[in-house]
């Protein structure tokens, strides 16, 4: 008998820091969140770069994971522009992106 010792993921979506809050208080082992660039959620109030460095550093204060969205399909201009964005980020402990 083959045994998986993993323990599942418990990963919640957030749009706030209030909501990120919740989840992690709720248990949630991740959360993921939309940021200003690249989200399938233009029109609604999504974390500033800043802002997500920031949420970054608190999940990690906590054991916590935190991902990011990028879920709008890409024209060739503007992979280079996702780099950009993409890149502080990571250097700032971003655990994974989510992309369509």
């Amino acid at each position: 008998m083959i045994t998986n010792n993993k323990k599942a993921e418990l990963l919640s979506p957030a749009s706030t820091f209030e909501s990120v809050r919740a989840a992690f208080n709720a248990g949630a082992d991740a959360v993921y969140i939309g940021g200003q660039k690249f989200g399938a959620r233009a029109y609604a109030n999504n974390f500033t770069q800043d802002e997500l460095i920031e949420a970054i550093e608190r999940a990690h204060i906590y054991g916590k994971k935190f991902y990011l969205t990028v879920n709008t399909l890409l024209k060739d201009h503007e992979i280079a522009e996702l780099y950009d964005y993409l890149a502080p980020l990571y250097e700032r402990g971003l655990d994974a992106v989510i992309v369509q």
